[in-house]
């Protein structure tokens, strides 16, 4: 067994199949998965591939970090396609933490967001 196995790594996942490979590979490396799927958007079924699974919010970053905390993860991953127009143009609502971040943006590209988060 991998000296890894201990460790547990956060996902944060997003639509499409990239979270399942990250969790598929995460274990052969010995990882435990906290997979944290962002609803709306996230597979469930990826919960039968993980040790943990919580649907959160997109707009609730507080509650994801507070997730893999109380979880003990040392190392996070984003994976999956996460829409921006999702955030700026959905129903959604942020959480301070989100609305905190999205003003500190310089500006509302891909890169912007995800270089915050």
């Amino acid at each position: 067994m991998s000296a890894n196995m201990t460790k547990t790594l956060g996902l944060i996942a997003g639509q499409g199949e990239l979270p399942l490979a990250i969790a598929r590979e995460a274990h052969q490396q010995g990882f435990r998965v906290f997979a944290i799927g962002l609803a709306p958007l996230c597979d469930e079924t990826l919960k039968d591939h993980v040790e943990e699974f919580m649907a959160i919010s997109v707009g609730k970053l507080g509650s994801i970090i507070g997730a893999f905390k109380k979880a003990n993860v040392t190392e996070a991953v984003m994976g999956g396609k996460v829409p921006k127009t999702l955030v700026y143009k959905s129903k959604i609502v942020p959480d301070l933490k989100t609305v905190g971040l999205m003003m500190k943006l310089k500006d509302k590209s891909d890169d912007s967001i995800m270089l915050a988060v």
